[in-house]
């Protein structure tokens, strides 16, 4: 099994150093069209490591648990500085294998030349990803249900987050405060 996993982490960076970094901007839906191979690279590594050879028994942010097993896929992507370092990071929707009802919510940051991945969040779902301007976002009133660990009920920040549409009619606001990401779930605009 270490062997099969060493040669598909050989094989991926073959194919992201073989495989010119596609330009553009990605649309809903699309495959991720704006990430470097490097940032990619990162982004599918830290998914493996989440899910180790086997998957992962895990929770939601909504608390609810979930089964992830098979290939990481990119979905959606976006570009912007949401660390506050002047330099581009990305963030990027994840389908992994054949659970289309979640999808991962991956950040990328680059640091001395390096690209460093992490998970953020799990989220059930999720249609679309866009940049969120800097600003002050708050948590819809309708809902009752109590605030999840990562969940605050205003959000507010000087540099840009990210939103996730969802099937209903409400969205997830993600912004990076201080070195963890935070949210509310907001109706959508």
């Amino acid at each position: 099994m270490r062997l099969y996993v060493v040669l598909r982490t050989v094989g991926l960076a073959l194919l992201a150093v073989l495989t010119p970094p596609p330009r553009g901007t990605a649309e809903a839906g699309g495959a991720c069209a704006t990430i470097s191979s490097g940032a990619q690279l990162a982004l599918v590594r830290s998914v493996e490591a989440l899910l180790g050879a086997h998957g992962a028994a895990l929770n939601d942010w909504r608390g609810q648990p979930v089964q992830l097993q098979g290939t990481p896929a990119c979905l959606n992507d976006v570009l912007a500085d949401f660390d506050g370092t002047g330099t581009p990071d990305v963030v990027a929707l994840y389908r992994v294998g054949d659970v289309v009802d979640y999808t991962l919510l991956l950040s990328a940051f680059q640091s001395g030349g390096e690209w460093r991945a992490s998970v953020v969040e799990i989220v059930p779902g999720a249609q679309a990803l866009s940049v969120l301007p800097p600003g002050e976002y708050t948590r819809n009133p309708a809902l009752t249900r109590e605030l999840r660990p990562a969940e605050k009920g205003v959000l507010t920040s000087s540099r840009p987050g990210v939103a996730i549409s969802l099937r209903a009619t409400s969205c997830l606001a993600f912004f990076l405060g201080g070195h963890r990401w935070v949210f509310t779930e907001r109706s959508c605009q």
